[in-house]
Parts: structure tokens; C-alpha cells; sequence
């Protein structure tokens, strides 16, 4: 492993804007040198499992087109049953068991939500790792955090706690507000100014509440994630060392999170520029040959209405692979700018991290998920073993 050109962890540290330059060059030197597709791939959805809105921004623009699409064919379709409202309303067996149910629904997804989240924090330190070390070993860097991985998980689980009472606490004086205007209000005669009025302090709570969380996520990541990776430091010894640096370098600090947020927006908008146009493109070309195949076969039904389904099967199916791997080159590219970036800024200002990305090597504790080997017993009888 290599040192990074124009770095040294044991140099004075170095601001939020220089750390751009280095940040970079690691981010190419991890997914193209060499570039190969199938480790880009890996490496990319790696990351990408890691960033928080990937796994919704791979459902919901898909489920949306459906939908869209499938609205030309509502009317076609047969009226919705209300078999579940019918048997919730009634106060018999069957609502009793629908209810139940719905219970037993909840639960799963609750549990199917825990275990999501402890895959979460389990490829965060993979991903840490991948980027540290540039090895490319996905399923060793996977073995490597257990003792940790559970660690950051009851972390999490804390501050996810913590962040709903705070949003309990921000939105919930704006429910009554609302169930008043709507009582109050004409339904011939709305007043807007009044909705209005609770609307934009929501909008602003909402602003508050996403760039707090965004926060918190950014420092347990880029801040506690690291110690607790490297040299398995307990959570109030990586928050100790990160509230120790803000009080030394908070201006620094504050700027480094800034150029975060600017400089993975900006990139990710370009990303997202660079890869939807031609997928946009070929989209618009599939439906435009769907269209003419369909007044060509599928109204002449038989046999060209399932030369017209598998048409629309297999355009579909490509334009489906193509948008997720689009999505998986843009998450995980972004991702791994995030980590790069943590690694330079926080490199510089944690002497241990500083060395491991100028080419040393990592504790055999961490590398190898064991405790160090226990000194030799050569002590003299007479004096008490030391500690260690």
C-alpha cells in the first residue's frame, strides 16, 4: 500500500480545502487504478449499502414510473375491494383478526427495520475499511468489526431514540394547531393565510430536524467511526477525542462540514447529470419503440401481443438494470468521497489514522479480530506482574 501524493500524517494538519485535492486522489486511486467494472461494481455497491438513501432512491423512482404508467390502465381496472375497512369495521372475529394481523405485520417490519440497521453500521466499517486499507476484500473487511459493528449498532439505536424525541418534542406542538384550523375552517370558504401561516414554521422545523440528523450522522461516521475501527476505542473515548478537536479547531471543523455538504451535493448532482441523460435517452427510445410495436401487434392481439409483452418485458427489464447500476456507480462514488475526504481532514488530527493512510499498518487486534499475544511470564517472583 502506497502513500497518498501530497499527504503525510505526521505533517501539521491540514485545512477543510486542502483536504479536497488529496481526497480525490484517493477516490480515483481506490475505483480506477486500475479500473476494472466487476471491483468497481463491488466496491460501488458496497459504499452505496452504506449511504442512507440509497436503498429508497433504488424503490421509490421505479415504483413511481409504475405507478404513473399504470394510471392509463386504471380505468380498465376492476373496482378496489374494501374487504379490509369492511372487516376492520365490523366488531366481530374477522376484524378482531385483521387487527391482530395488522399487530403481527408491525412487528416484523420492526424487527426486519433492527436487523437493516445492524447491517447499516456493519458495512459502514466495511466500507471504512475498503477505503483505508484499498485492499478490495469485501468479505474480509466484513469479519473483521463484530465486537464493533455491535457497538455502533446500540449507537445508533441511541441516537435514532434520542432524534425521534427531539421530533416528537419540535413537531408535535403543531398537530393541535392543525386540528384546530381544520374544525374552524370553511370548507366553502378556506382561509389559506391560516394554513399558511402553520405551514411555514413546519417546513422550517423540517429543515431544522433533517440538517440536525444530518449532523450527527456525519460526525459518528466521520469522527467516532474511525477510532472505534482502528484501535477499537470505546464510544466515549471516540467522543472525547472528537469534542477534544472541536474545541481546539472549531472553525476548521465547522468549515470541513460545509465543504461536506457543498461538495457532495455538487458532486452528486454532476453524477446524476452524467448518467441520466443517456439513460433517459434510451428510456424515451424503448417507450417510442414500445409505442409502435404496440399499435403494430398488440392490437392485432395473438401472437403479436406476446411479441409485445416480451418487448415490453425485456425493455423494461433493462431500462430497470441499467437505472440501478446507474444509482450504484453515483452512491457509492459519492460514498466513497465521504469516507476519503473524513480520512484526509481527520488523518491529519489523528496521529493513527495519519500513518495507516501513509502506508502502516494496522493493530493485530484490529486486522485480526484477536487480542494481542500475552507478554511472557520472565518477571521475577519477588515483584508483581505488570499490567498490560
Amino acid at each position: 500500500m502506497s502513500a497518498i501524493p501530497g499527504f503525510s500524517g505526521l505533517e501539521k494538519p491540514v485545512s477543510a480545502t486542502d483536504a479536497l485535492g488529496p481526497a480525490f486522489r484517493r477516490v480515483r486511486s481506490i475505483l480506477a487504478e486500475p479500473f476494472r467494472l466487476g471491483l468497481f461494481l463491488k466496491l460501488c455497491l458496497t459504499f452505496a449499502l452504506a449511504e442512507a438513501g440509497f436503498v429508497s432512491a433504488s424503490f421509490s423512482y421505479p415504483i413511481q414510473g409504475s405507478q404513473a404508467a399504470m394510471r392509463h390502465a386504471h380505468q380498465f381496472a376492476p373496482a378496489p375491494s374494501n374487504f379490509l375497512v369492511d372487516g376492520l369495521g365490523s366488531v366481530g372475529a374477522l376484524g378482531l383478526g385483521l387487527l391482530l394481523l395488522i399487530v403481527g405485520i408491525g412487528i416484523i417490519a420492526l424487527l426486519i427495520w433492527v436487523v437493516m440497521i445492524y447491517l447499516f453500521c456493519r458495512l459502514r466499517f466495511t466500507a471504512l475499511d475498503l477505503a483505508l486499507y484499498r485492499e478490495g476484500k469485501v468479505r474480509q473487511a466484513w469479519r473483521k468489526y463484530r465486537r464493533q459493528g455491535w457497538r455502533y449498532f446500540g449507537l445508533n439505536l441511541l441516537l435514532g431514540l434520542v432524534f425521534l424525541l427531539v421530533a416528537v418534542a419540535v413537531i408535535g406542538p403543531f398537530i393541535p394547531a392543525f386540528i384546530r384550523i381544520a374544525r374552524s375552517m370553511d370548507p366553502a370558504h378556506p382561509n389559506p393565510v391560516a394554513i399558511f401561516s402553520l405551514l411555514l414554521p413546519l417546513l422550517g422545523a423540517i429543515i431544522f430536524l433533517s440538517i440536525l440528523w444530518w449532523l450527527a450522522d456525519a460526525v459518528i461516521r466521520d469522527f467516532l467511526l474511525p477510532p472505534m475501527a482502528i484501535e477499537d476505542a470505546p464510544i466515549e473515548s471516540a467522543l472525547e477525542r472528537f469534542f477534544s478537536l472541536l474545541r481546539g479547531d472549531f472553525g476548521q471543523v465547522s468549515l470541513y462540514m460545509f465543504m461536506r455538504l457543498v461538495v457532495t451535493f455538487a458532486l452528486s448532482a454532476c453524477l446524476w447529470i452524467v448518467a441520466m441523460i443517456p439513460l433517459g435517452v434510451l428510456g424515451l427510445a424503448c417507450f417510442g419503440v414500445g409505442a409502435v410495436l404496440y399499435r403494430s401487434f398488440w392490437q392485432a392481439g395473438g401472437a403479436g401481443a406476446f411479441v409485445f409483452v416480451l418487448y415490453a418485458v425485456g425493455a423494461g427489464s433493462l431500462c430497470l438494470i441499467l437505472y440501478f447500476l446507474c444509482i450504484t456507480a453515483i452512491f457509492g462514488t459519492v460514498g466513497v468521497f465521504k469516507q476519503c475526504y473524513a480520512f484526509i481532514f481527520f488523518g491529519a488530527r489523528y496521529p493513527l489514522l495519519g500513518a495507516l493512510l501513509d502506508g502502516g499498518t494496522a493493530p493485530v487486534d484490529v486486522v485480526t479480530n484477536q487480542p494481542p499475544p500475552t507478554p511472557p511470564l520472565n518477571f521475577p517472583a519477588i515483584e508483581p506482574p505488570p499490567v498490560w
